[in-house]
Formats: C-alpha cells, sequence, structure tokens
C-alpha cells in the first residue's frame, strides 16, 4: 500500500476510481488519505496518526461484486498480512463522491463469491436488527432489505445473470452500512464480523464465507428465552415461518433455514476445518482481539473471551455437513 500511496505522491493524484470489490474500495479509500500523509499507510489505520485530520482526495467507485457496501459508506478494513491482524477505518470525508452501480456488471462474478458477497451483505443487516431498540419504520425497512437478499440469492445460483436478482442484492448490500439503516442500537452489533475479522485474518479465507460459518453458530450460541422474540419477529417477517409457532421454536427453524440457504443452496463449507482450520491454538488471541480488551462484550448478548472461543471451536467439530455440487 505505502508503494502504491508513493506512485500517487509522485504523480500529482488528484482521484481515485476503484473498480472492483470491496477490498478495492477499501484500498482507495486509505489511499485517499495517504496520498498527502509522509508517513506509513498503517498509521492510519492503527490511529498513530488521526485519518480525521488527513486531507483526502476525492473518490468514485464501480462496484463489479455486490457485499461489502463500501461504495456508499465511509467506512473500510484493512488487513496486514505481516502482522496477521485485520482492522476497520472510519472517517467522514471517506463517502466516495459518486458510485456507479450496474447489476450488469456482477454476471460474471462465480457462484462462490456471488453468495459469499450477498451473506456479507445479510449479515450488516442481521447484526444490527437483532440489537436494536423498537424502530418500526426502519425495522420493516431492514426486513425488506433482508427478505430481498435471501429470495434473490437462490435464483443466482442456478440463473447467475437474473438481472432482477442481481440488482435487489446490489441495491442491498449498498444500503446496509450507509447510515440510514444502522440507527441506535444495544451495544455493539457487529460481533460476528469482529469475530470472522480474526478468522480471516489469521487463516485469509473469504470474509463472507466466514460469516457463512460462523453466523448461524452466533445465533445459536444466543438463542434463549429472552431472545426468542426477536428471532421470531426475523423468522415470520423475513423468512415466511409461520406465527402459531413458540418463538423459541421458530428461533431454532430460522436458523436452520440459514444454513439451509447458506450451505445447501449455495454449496459453502459448513465447518472451519473444510478451511484448513483444524487446530484451537490462536483461538484465545482472536477471543481477545474480538473483545477489544474488555472483560466482556455487551453484544447480541453478553460475550466473553470464553464464549467466543467456544462458538469458535464448535465450528471446528460441526458434525452436520451439507451437500451441494452447485458451486
Amino acid at each position: 500500500m505505502n508503494k502504491i500511496a508513493d506512485l500517487c505522491k509522485e504523480n500529482g493524484t488528484d482521484l481515485i476510481l476503484a473498480v472492483g470489490g470491496g477490498s478495492v474500495i477499501d484500498s482507495a479509500k486509505l489511499l485517499s488519505v495517504a496520498r498527502h500523509y509522509k508517513g506509513d499507510c498503517w498509521d492510519l489505520v492503527t490511529g498513530k496518526k488521526d485519518i480525521s485530520t488527513c486531507y483526502s482526495i476525492p473518490i468514485i467507485t464501480i462496484p463489479t461484486i455486490a457485499g461489502t457496501g463500501s461504495e456508499m459508506d465511509a467506512f473500510g478494513i484493512i488487513s496486514n498480512t505481516e502482522t496477521l491482524e485485520k482492522v476497520p477505518f472510519y472517517c467522514p470525508s471517506l463517502f466516495p463522491k459518486t458510485s456507479f452501480l450496474d447489476p450488469v456488471q456482477t454476471y460474471t462474478v462465480s457462484r462462490f463469491q456471488t453468495a459469499c458477497g450477498a451473506i456479507d451483505a445479510l449479515s450488516h443487516y442481521l447484526e444490527v436488527y437483532f440489537m436494536r431498540p423498537q424502530l418500526p419504520v426502519i425495522l420493516r425497512v431492514m426486513e425488506g432489505f433482508m427478505k430481498s437478499i435471501v429470495e434473490s440469492l437462490p435464483v443466482l445460483m442456478d440463473e447467475p445473470t437474473n438481472y432482477d436478482a442481481r440488482a435487489n442484492i446490489m441495491w442491498a448490500a449498498a444500503w446496509a452500512l450507509n447510515g440510514f439503516t444502522f440507527g441506535p442500537t444495544h451495544g455493539y452489533p457487529f460481533m460476528c464480523h469482529w469475530i470472522e475479522d480474526e478468522v480471516s485474518a489469521k487463516y485469509n479465507i473469504t470474509h463472507g464465507l466466514g460469516l457463512a460459518i460462523i453466523l448461524p453458530h452466533y445465533l445459536s450460541y444466543c438463542l434463549n428465552e429472552q431472545s426468542a422474540p426477536i428471532y421470531y419477529e426475523f423468522g415470520t417477517n423475513v423468512l415466511g415461518l409461520k406465527r402459531d409457532i413458540p418463538p423459541l421454536e421458530v428461533g431454532q427453524m430460522a436458523i436452520d433455514c440459514l444454513q439451509n440457504l447458506f450451505f445447501k443452496v449455495c454449496g459453502l463449507q459448513s465447518r472451519l476445518r473444510d478451511c484448513g482450520i483444524d487446530n484451537t491454538e490462536k483461538f484465545a488471541e482472536m477471543a481477545r482481539i474480538s473483545c477489544r480488551g474488555q472483560e466482556s462484550i455487551q453484544s447480541f448478548v453478553t460475550l466473553n473471551e470464553q464464549d467466543i472461543i467456544n462458538t469458535l471451536e464448535t465450528i471446528i467439530i460441526y458434525t452436520k455437513v451439507y451437500q451441494n455440487d452447485a458451486l
């Protein structure tokens, strides 16, 4: 990244065009502020240099995959392959000036990457939805976006060039983190993302795949009598489950529906072991970083480091394996 920033400085770059997925756009955002910074780019990510004090140059994006929503927000996340860190950053000036969203540009994205991107977008909504106060208008909007993703994704597994399905997922992905549907939450909403960021940082697996594996287990770990009503709303309003079933039962059915979508319909791996992760030696450090140094953290439910370790260990040995030759 420093080499590219140096090229920008040498050539007097005054605008960055990002054509690609979330990683490309996030890299462009970092370059936007690194263009006039004389130090190491990593300083801007870790907070050694306050990113908000740096002058940024404009960014224009043309996303070629739907997923992160980076084309319509001021967030970014960068991996350091030397230190095995994956660190998010934010600065209001990093909103792209213009983004061109054309579903046709995503026609050639593989089924695997299409699924991973859509699941990333779905998780952006879910992790906020499950921690929201009663804000009916925003909740109904979020449910609509989630329902569009859940209904469109199976279509794309069979019809990769279905324009409407591509457009629905691209639109939903772009709106997930732009601030409109975020709203206030009870505690930290992105615990599942934080856990997966450590998995992909340490083991270099695709982010959406890691979320697909972790999310159902995370939701299962958090399901109880107190949390069941929220699962009930998600299951009935988004997944179309029957309303005359007890909330706890609907909650488990909703988790089963997500697993069926991720692992059977999309054909993704359902265990960390299938991704080459078969030891737990890094789990303690991953749990510590996921908890941001706190003894426990208020997510959907209160979680501590051991809770995260337990979840990761369960995903390694998960025994229910789905078979699908689509991918």
